[in-house]
């Protein structure tokens, strides 16, 4: 049952952002709440009652306390595990505030607990059909499967592939010129190995369009996608590449058009170019914290994450330095339910972010 709440505690998102949190007024609110609770359980301590009343007190109010109900929800749960009532209230709070994932879950109890109960059908219904939709738009953005033969060891050490200075130099002029790489790239990612691969990557930072934090073209590509406008989006995201060919964020999207569109060959294209991409920054490390995966862009981590068959949880630490790298330390959980966590050397950004004021 613990394991059960902590999963709820995890991922219950709040959306209250439209609500104003005004002290002043709502701190007598508040303070009635607490006290009616106070007053409650100590005329009851052994009973689920004053924490299911609280909940409910604090689910029916519109400022920040609201956020705490589950707590209280949960409280009374481990208590009364049966009570198919404080499951309705808990799952119509979580329904109300947009978590239908978890709502689903305290409607599914009420229906194991009490079949006869119909007062949640309706929401039982579209909580499917959300989650359906859901499951439909997750798998149409689905990164292509790894494809670890054409990942390659790196014939440098880790102290040479964080030789920046040689590192943009290479770029700058020879067989790992970005201009040239990017040609091919564009051509055909597969006339590039992943040591080239990198190289590119690299070059990447020295073009006057490599902007690490800007996303506003991500943000316009994703909001089309979203309002289902898809032949708008693939125009977009087709001019995008044409100057920014390695933006992995645009193809994620494109790759999702594309399989709205059932274009098969424009669909094994993306895929094709996104595993490339993925090989070219995989060779620049492990993920450890001795050999960070290089970043360029600060979102590209969460797709690289999922890549490798992770799921990425969040970002808990942007100033960590692993072997006197500025590195991202990322939360992630493993195919068996582990925590791990994956390490990103951003230093090429505050390199390249510094010098050019990006």
């Amino acid at each position: 049952m613990k394991n059960l709440f902590l999963l709820i505690t995890l991922s219950i998102s709040f959306n209250l952002h439209s609500q104003v949190d005004n002290l002043a007024r709502n701190t007598a609110i508040h303070k009635n709440l607490k006290e009616k609770y106070k007053a409650e359980l100590k005329e009851n301590p052994n009973s689920a009652a004053p924490h299911w009343n609280h909940a409910n007190g604090l689910a029916k109010v519109t400022f920040n306390a609201s956020k705490n109900a589950p707590e209280f929800y949960m409280k009374a749960l481990e208590i009364d595990s049966n009570n198919y009532e404080i499951y309705k209230d808990f799952g119509n709070y979580l329904y109300d505030i947009g978590n239908m994932k978890n709502a689903y879950f305290c409607f599914n109890k009420v229906k194991i607990l009490n079949p006869n109960d119909k007062s949640i059908d309706d929401k039982v219904k579209k909580n499917l059909e959300e989650a359906n939709k859901n499951k439909k738009n997750w798998e149409l953005h689905q990164l292509p499967n790894r494809d670890k033969s054409i990942e390659k060891t790196s014939d440098y050490s880790f102290k040479e592939l964080t030789d920046y200075k040689t590192l943009f130099k290479h770029t700058s002029k020879g067989k790992y010129k970005y201009k040239k790489l990017s040609s091919s790239f564009k051509k055909n990612p597969n006339l590039l190995n992943s040591k080239e691969t990198f190289f590119l990557l690299i070059g990447q930072t020295q073009q006057s369009n490599y902007m690490p934090y800007n996303y506003k073209d991500e943000k316009k590509m994703q909001n089309l996608t979203q309002s289902n406008e898809i032949e708008l989006a693939i125009k977009f995201g087709e001019n995008i590449l044409n100057t920014e060919p390695l933006n992995i964020l645009i193809m994620r999207e494109l790759l999702y058009c594309y399989r709205v569109k059932e274009d098969e060959v424009l669909i094994k294209d993306i895929e094709n170019r996104l595993r490339k991409l993925f090989s070219g920054l995989l060779y620049s490390g492990d993920g450890t914290c001795e050999k960070p995966i290089i970043t360029l862009s600060p979102q590209e981590e969460y797709p690289l994450a999922l890549y490798l068959g992770y799921h990425p949880i969040k970002v808990i630490d942007t100033q960590f330095i692993c072997n006197e790298l500025m590195t991202d330390k990322m939360l992630v959980e493993s195919t068996n339910g582990e925590s791990e966590y994956l390490h990103f050397n951003y230093t090429p950004i505050t390199i390249c972010f510094t010098s050019s004021d990006k």
